[in-house]
């Protein structure tokens, strides 16, 4: 399922994220069409 994680609030958040396997690493695939979709929202 494609996802981004985002920040809707006003205060700003840190995130950690953790991964046990590494080689899980290379199934990530980067859509940076979420990156325009959240853009937009923002946006508007």
């Amino acid at each position: 399922m494609p996802h981004l994680p985002i920040n809707t609030g006003d205060e700003p958040i840190f995130a950690v994220i953790g991964r046990t396997d590494p080689n899980e690493q290379e199934s990530v695939v980067l859509i940076l069409e979420l990156d325009d979709i959240h853009t937009a929202r923002s946006a508007s």
